[in-house]
C-alpha cells in the first residue's frame, strides 16, 4: 500500500513515535521521492511518500 503525504519525515516520527515496525527508513528514491516502509498491526507494509523532494 502507498501513501503520499506532504512532509514524510513528519509523518516517521508519528509512525516510529506510535510504535510501528519500521521496515526501512526515510530514503530519497532514484525515482523521485522521500519514502519510508512500516508494517501495519496486520503485517501489511505501507510506503509513505512525499514527491518533488530533491
Amino acid at each position: 500500500m502507498a501513501m503520499y503525504v506532504s512532509d514524510v519525515d513528519a509523518q516517521y516520527r508519528r509512525a516510529r513515535g506510535a510504535g510501528a515496525e519500521i521496515v526501512y527508513e526515510p530514503t530519497e528514491m532514484s525515482y523521485g521521492v522521500r519514502e519510508f516502509g512500516a508494517r501495519d498491526g496486520e503485517g501489511t507494509l505501507w510506503s509513505f511518500m512525499q514527491a518533488g523532494v530533491e
